[in-house]
C-alpha cells in the first residue's frame, strides 16, 4: 500500500478503495465471509428480492460472483469503501481490516492516515514527536532491519553509508542497529529542509513494511502530524462553510430551529457522512443514541457551520457577537476525532450514563473534539466567558480521551 504526499506520483498496482472491485478480487477478498446474506444486505442498492435470488446458488464461489455482479449492475458507484463499510456494519471487523490492508487510498480521508500537505497546519514540534516514539520505532524496526533499511535507502531517505553500516558491521545486536537508525533518521529530520515531507515519507516506508506493530506506529506519528486548523476557516463574522471545504474530524452544526442547533462529527465516508449524538425521546435527558447520516440529512437545508478549536480571546468575544461557535480548549488531531467519533458508532451502548442537558448533540461532538465533557455551551453560563476556559489539560489521543470517558463513567457508578 503506498500513500501519496502532495506532488508526488503514485506507483501502486494494486486495488484502490475507490475502484470498482473486479470479480476475481471481490470472490477471493471476501472468501472468508461467515454470511453472505447479512453482508448483502448492507451493501447500497441491494435489496432482499436480490438476496433471495443470489442465495439459490448453494456454492459460495458462485453465491459471491452472484453477487458481485448484481450489485456492479445495480449500484454504479460500487467500491471497495462500500465493501469495507458494508463489513463493519454486519460486525466482520477482521475481515474488514484484511481488505483495508489490501488497498490503498490516496484521498487521505478513508481507512489509513491522512497525510500532511500545505492544507494542513503541521506540528512545530516534529522532534519531541518522534522522540516520544522512538523506544517503540527501534524494537518494531528490529524485526524489520534489512527490509526497512532497503526501503529507506531507495527512497533517498538515508545515506548509502548509513545502509551500508547497518547491514555490514558485526558484533552488536540488530536492536542497537535499529536504535542507531532512528537516531540518523532524527539527526536527517533536524537538518531537512522540508521536515514534515521527510517524516512523513519515512512513515510511508514503514506502513509499507505490511508490518502490524511499524504500520501503528508510524500511523500515530503521522496522526499527530495534522493539528485541527479549524480556526483558520472560520471568518471573523461567520463560520458557515461549503460541504467542499469540510475535513473528516470536523465539527460541525446546523441550526435547525431558533432554539435548537444540532451538532455532529463529520466523518465523510459513502453513507457515513456525519455521526451524532440524539435523545431516544423528548422527555429524557439521561440516554443519548449515537447515530449516522449523511450530510445533506444532517442539514436539512439548514446553514451549516464549522465550530473553532483553539480560539483566541478575541475570537471567542467574536463568536458571541455574531453567534458563531469557537472554543479556546485545544483540540486532538482531526483523525483521533474522527476515530472516537467511530468507536462510539460501533459501541452504542458504551456512550451514556449521566445528564446531557437540553445539547446531546454538542456534549458528543465537543467530546470528540476535546476529551472534555464540560465545554458545550449549555453547561456553565461562565464557559462563554473567556476568562473562564477550561483547566483541565485536552488528551492527544482518541485512546486518552475513552480512557478520560470511562473514568467519569465509573465515578458515577461509584457515587
Amino acid at each position: 500500500m503506498l500513500l501519496l504526499l502532495s506532488g508526488d506520483v503514485e506507483l501502486n498496482p494494486g486495488p484502490m478503495v475507490d475502484d470498482q472491485p473486479t470479480s476475481d478480487l471481490f470472490v477471493e477478498y471476501l472468501a472468508p465471509l461467515a454470511d453472505c446474506e447479512l453482508f448483502a444486505f448492507h451493501l447500497p442498492g441491494i435489496i432482499q428480492q436480490d438476496i433471495d435470488e443470489i442465495k439459490t446458488n448453494l456454492i459460495s464461489y458462485f453465491k459471491m460472483k452472484a453477487l458481485h455482479d448484481k450489485w456492479i449492475k445495480v449500484y454504479s458507484k460500487a467500491s471497495w469503501r462500500e465493501v469495507i463499510t458494508a463489513l463493519k456494519e454486519c460486525e466482520e471487523n477482521e475481515l474488514a481490516k484484511s481488505i483495508e490492508l489490501k488497498v490503498a487510498d490516496p484521498t487521505g480521508r478513508g481507512f489509513y492516515v491522512v497525510i500532511p500537505s500545505s492544507n494542513n497546519p503541521i506540528s512545530s514540534n516534529l522532534d519531541a514527536i518522534v522522540r516520544t516514539h522512538s523506544a517503540k520505532l527501534a524494537g518494531a524496526i528490529t524485526t524489520n532491519l534489512y527490509r526497512v533499511t532497503d526501503a529507506l535507502y531507495a527512497e533517498g531517505l538515508i545515506t548509502m553509508d548509513t545502509k551500508e553500516n547497518i547491514q555490514t558491521v558485526t558484533g552488536i545486536s540488530d536492536y542497537r542497529k535499529s536504535s542507531q537508525l532512528v537516531s540518523m533518521i532524527q539527526q536527517h529530520l533536524a537538518c531537512s529542509l522540508n521536515p514534515p515531507q521527510y517524516i512523513t515519507k519515512i512513515c510511508i516506508e514503514l506502513i509499507n513494511q505490511k508490518c502490524d506493530p511499524l504500520k501503528d506506529i508510524a500511523t500515530k506519528i503521522v496522526d499527530e502530524l495534522v493539528q485541527d486548523d479549524s480556526v483558520n476557516r472560520i471568518g471573523s463574522v461567520s463560520c458557515t462553510l461549503a460541504k467542499e471545504e469540510l475535513k473528516p474530524g470536523d465539527h460541525i452544526h446546523a441550526h435547525i430551529s431558533s432554539f435548537h442547533t444540532h451538532h455532529g462529527i463529520y466523518i465523510g465516508e459513502p453513507n457515513c457522512d456525519v455521526i451524532y449524538c440524539s435523545r431516544d425521546d423528548k422527555e429524557s435527558k439521561s440516554s443519548g443514541q449515537i447515530q449516522k447520516t449523511t450530510l445533506d440529512k444532517f442539514r436539512d437545508k439548514n446553514r451549516l457551520c464549522l465550530v473553532a478549536y483553539n480560539c483566541s480571546t478575541a475570537s471567542k468575544i467574536s463568536s458571541l457577537i455574531h453567534s458563531s461557535s469557537c472554543h479556546t480548549e485545544k483540540a486532538m488531531p482531526l483523525p483521533e476525532t474522527r476515530k472516537l467519533a467511530i468507536h462510539f458508532l460501533n459501541h452504542p451502548k458504551e456512550w451514556g450514563g449521566y445528564d446531557f442537558g437540553s445539547e446531546p448533540s454538542e456534549v458528543f461532538a465537543c467530546f470528540c473534539k476535546t476529551g472534555l465533557m464540560n465545554i458545550a455551551a449549555q453547561y456553565q453560563i461562565s464557559r462563554w466567558i473567556p476568562s473562564s476556559s477550561s483547566q483541565e489539560e485536552p488528551p492527544d489521543t482518541y485512546k486518552e480521551a475513552l480512557e478520560k470517558y470511562r473514568k467519569i463513567k465509573r465515578q458515577l457508578v461509584i457515587h
